[in-house]
């Protein structure tokens, strides 16, 4: 059986690949998510009778789906691990949707990886138990502790590419730094947190 992992605000399927590559002993199917209103290769996500199949079958490999930070569009219980790296600061109102969400799709034991410059969205005490938390640094895949994790479970987590660009950014102050680099002003600089769904 695949490991199911669906990664929230994917942008490009860079991250999806490198987690699984990161990762080659776990067969692993990624779903990178974006919202209907997404970037145009989105448009071309599948169909959700497509990823039940998928899931169905056990297959692996890295997709496009239609999802958001409140609706999965998902079935319950079909996640192994939700990933987060979105640098930007969302509507404190989505943390009760997101929390619902990852209650509802993720299997017991199943883990959540957030990856936050500013706000701490995954405030999830009470609901999940928090795993491992740590800083990022440049360039970096983290390690997590396999003997914190269920068997089978990813323990690389590679960082993503628009976090990788603010960092630098924010540590060199490169003129070039885009529309993001507002959210390192204060010298915030950015962490991860692993959770898991209690059993």
């Amino acid at each position: 059986m695949a490991y199911v992992v669906l990664d929230i605000g994917a942008g490009s399927r860079a991250f999806g690949a490198a987690l699984q590559s990161a990762n080659r002993n776990i067969p692993m199917l990624v779903m990178c998510g974006e919202p209907a209103w997404g970037i145009g290769p989105f448009l071309k996500a599948c169909a959700p009778r497509k990823i039940s199949r998928l899931l169905r079958q056990g297959k692996t490999g890295v997709i496009r789906i239609r999802s958001s930070f409140g609706q999965f569009e998902l079935e319950d219980e079909s996640l192994d691990l939700v990933t987060l790296n979105c640098p930007h600061p969302f509507d404190f109102l989505g943390r009760p949707k997101i929390h619902n969400e990852l209650s509802r799709c993720l299997k017991p034991g199943g883990m959540f990886f957030s990856s936050f410059p500013m706000i701490d969205v995954a405030d999830m005490s009470g609901h999940f138990t928090l795993i491992e938390s740590g800083g990022w640094g440049e360039h970096e895949c983290l390690a997590i502790d396999p003997s914190l994790l269920p068997a089978s479970a990813p323990y690389r987590f590679p960082q993503s590419l628009i976090l990788a660009h603010n960092i630098h950014v924010h540590r060199h102050g490169d003129p070039r730094s885009g529309g993001s680099s507002y959210i390192y002003r204060d010298g915030i600089n950015p962490g991860w947190n692993l959770w898991q769904k209690p059993s």
